[in-house]
């Protein structure tokens, strides 16, 4: 009703609020069936600093993103991936998107995503930010950056994801503050199940990957950030291609060590960033994205055709 009938400033300060009281596990939950009832779609572009989205990078590497669920399917079944753009399959997201970048502050619709993905998901690879796990520290500015959180927000999410019916998640948030697990140090990992919840310390250089200064991940224009990435893919080696290995931001259902562990593919993360990293240097992850980058495009064509057909038929009709 407040997406509906709401003015932009009434749903700014509704968001505002909410994120200043913080939201409780029940809440989120809740938040998620409501919004998987109405659910059309999972991917955005960029909304905060960043400036490169999965949906951003995706597009700069080729592959057409905003496709219908039949046009996603289309991908699937040929190359084993596609893309779902949340304001395509979730009608709320295409009302929250202006005002969420607006806003430049994180929402609970960002923690939310995980719970939101419209294929229905069993196993989930989660983040947490640093701001997230103390929502009044953020907005106070306080919080030390090297001082380890209390797991608050981490509890929260595991919460809502038991409550959501998913069969295995890893939720985590890395040391430094961050949402991914990276080279630039150890995070802290829950391994969440319906029946009980692991708590673990995960350091790349337990999986012979060195730390590495931030200096040496930054990115940069979506054309760069492609090159880097596509250099990556064919078999490139160094820091970012560390962190490409550990967890992938930018095409998220991608082979990653986190994934592979999480489904049950590998048995243990240290075994998953063996498979991980010897398929990246194999160069065969560049040909899946190159497969996927034709058939993404052919499909989106088919597509076109199909609607201008269908306007020739009403216009041929009289309508």
């Amino acid at each position: 009703m407040l997406l509906n009938y709401g003015s932009e400033a009434l749903i700014s300060a509704f968001l505002v609020l909410f994120r200043a009281k913080g939201e409780t596990a029940e809440e989120m939950a809740g938040f998620a069936r409501a919004m998987m009832r109405r659910c059309e779609k999972q991917g955005t572009g960029s909304i905060y600093s960043s400036g490169w989205g999965s949906a951003d990078g995706l597009e700069a590497l080729g592959v057409a993103t905003d496709l219908p669920a039949e046009g996603v399917k289309e991908c699937v079944e040929p190359v084993g991936i596609g893309h779902l753009m949340s304001h395509t399959y979730h009608p709320a997201m295409k009302i929250l998107e202006p005002v969420r970048k607006k806003l430049k502050i994180r929402t609970i619709f960002d923690t939310l995503a995980p719970l939101l993905n419209p294929a229905q998901i069993s196993f989930a690879v989660v983040s947490v930010r640093k701001e997230d796990m103390d929502i009044t520290s953020k907005l106070r500015a306080k919080y030390r950056p090297n001082q380890l959180a209390d797991f608050e927000k981490v509890k929260k999410m595991e919460s809502a994801l038991q409550k959501n019916g998913i069969r295995r998640a890893l939720v985590f948030r890395s040391d430094q503050g961050f949402d991914e697990i990276s080279p630039l140090g150890p995070a802290q990992v829950l391994d969440v199940t319906p029946e009980k919840i692991d708590q673990f310390s995960f350091d790349p250089l337990d999986f012979g990957i060195p730390h590495y200064p931030i200096e040496k991940l930054r990115g940069g224009t979506p054309n760069h950030n492609a090159a880097v990435l596509k250099r990556m893919l064919s078999g490139y080696r160094g820091p970012t291609a560390d962190a490409f290995v550990i967890d992938l931001p930018f095409l998220c259902v991608l082979n990653s060590a986190a994934a592979l562990f999480v489904c049950g593919r590998v048995s243990s993360l240290a075994d998953g960033v063996a498979l991980a990293r010897r398929t990246l240097e194999s160069g065969e992850v560049l040909n899946i994205l190159n497969r996927w980058r034709d058939v993404s495009n052919l499909v989106q064509l088919l597509q076109m055709i199909k609607e201008i057909n269908v306007l020739i038929d009403k216009l041929n009709n009289g309508n």
